[in-house]
């Protein structure tokens, strides 16, 4: 398509981005799209636990470590797409958001030439990425300390791991 028939329909001709680019953020559609990956991890958290507490923690935690692998594999292709080619037109938009349903196989998107990521883009992404999942661990800390209260049980016990998750939360990100 000309310049002129992209411009008619609101379009810009995806090219590959500045690796240089000065200031490059984090677009909010990134942001947005990061929440399927949190719902994923966060779903993947829940049957760690749940293996876990019935007793199967060698096959979960193993389960748990394939899983979250692949949801991060494919954040992290998306990612380095978003850094290296983010047009930012209506047909971008609409086509990230039907990804949130499913992410392509990176392999075969790459195979002619490798992808002009953007580093500090990218780093900032990871950052924000590490961040949501920070505030993931704080949402399963309160959520414990509520189930103890209302059930009454282990209260203590649950408030004390609840702080040392804060603490350790704390601690990454102060790293």
């Amino acid at each position: 398509m000309t310049a002129t028939v992209l411009q008619k329909f609101g379009l810009m001709r995806m090219s590959s981005r500045d690796p240089h680019e000065q200031h490059r953020v984090a677009s909010s559609l990134e942001i947005f799209f990061d929440l399927v990956f949190v719902i994923a991890v966060s779903q993947a958290s829940q049957n760690l636990h749940q293996g876990v507490v019935e007793g199967h923690a060698a096959a979960t935690v193993l389960a748990y470590a394939m899983i979250f692998f692949a949801i991060w594999w494919a954040w992290m292709n998306f990612t380095c797409f978003a850094s290296a080619f983010d047009s930012d037109d209506w047909l971008y938009r609409v086509m990230t958001i039907v990804q949130m349903g499913g992410v392509l196989v990176p392999v075969w998107a790459e195979r002619a030439r490798s992808t002009p990521w953007h580093p500090h883009h990218i780093a900032e992404h990871y950052s924000l990425f590490v961040l949501i999942l920070l505030g993931e661990s704080l949402l399963a800390s309160a959520n414990a300390i509520i189930d103890a209260v209302n059930t009454g049980e282990h209260v203590e016990g649950v408030v004390g791991l609840a702080a040392a998750g804060l603490v350790l939360a704390a601690g990454v990100w102060w790293m």
